[in-house]
């Protein structure tokens, strides 16, 4: 397996060790590159960031190990890279993905993480068609809340070169409504705010 960091689509570091096993000094190179890299995007008026492997991010450590607030600030960078890199260990898969962070219209914060929480809904697809739509956040309270239109979303959905995935959609600050991840609808939780049982009935039905 390739492992890396990735920077939307352009590999900028690529260890030639498991993550565990990485040297300080092959580190240090590796980190040398990106920050060539991150600073080229701050020209362009990307200020933070969001990290992550290819399938899985650390959400849940928050400030530790997802979220660099300033991508110019170096101790930042190699700090939160650092950590995620080295907790994610074996489990690091395909590479590190860096994603500019996108402001999301708050609606609380996480009880044991103090990630931000936002308006955000996860969509299955199968075979290009949406399969359902459940509001996101466990934690989060949706009564009242209402879907987008979803027609943009179901005609992007159509360019995934994936038989099964999950689109995860939020509410920006502006008020418009984006695409934050695809994800492998084989690994993707079901959020609790979906019924499973009518969520397997309906992926039955299509297989």
């Amino acid at each position: 397996m390739c492992r890396g960091i990735i920077f939307l689509i352009r590999t900028i570091w690529s260890p030639t060790s498991h993550p565990e096993a990485v040297e300080a000094k092959e580190l240090e190179e590796g980190m040398d590159r990106i920050h060539k890299r991150l600073q080229a995007f701050a020209e362009q008026g990307i200020r933070s960031l969001l990290i992550k492997d290819f399938v899985k991010s650390r959400k849940h450590e928050w400030e530790d190990a997802c979220y660099i607030p300033d991508l110019t600030d170096r101790n930042q960078v190699e700090r939160v890279v650092g950590n995620f890199v080295s907790r994610q260990g074996e489990e690091l898969n395909g590479g590190v993905v860096f994603r500019e962070f996108a402001p999301l219209e708050h609606a609380a914060v996480h009880p044991k993480s103090g990630m931000p929480l936002s308006n955000e809904y996860r969509l299955f697809f199968l075979h290009h068609r949406l399969l359902t739509a459940a509001a996101y956040w466990d934690e989060l309270e949706y009564s009242g809340q209402e879907l987008p239109d979803l027609k943009r979303f179901t005609e992007a959905a159509g360019r995934i070169a994936s038989p099964f995935f999950t689109m995860d959609i939020a509410k920006t600050t502006a008020g418009d409504w984006l695409v934050i991840e695809i994800g492998d609808g084989g690994v993707s939780g079901l959020p609790a705010h979906c019924v499973a049982d009518d969520f397997y009935r309906k992926l039955k039905a299509r297989l």
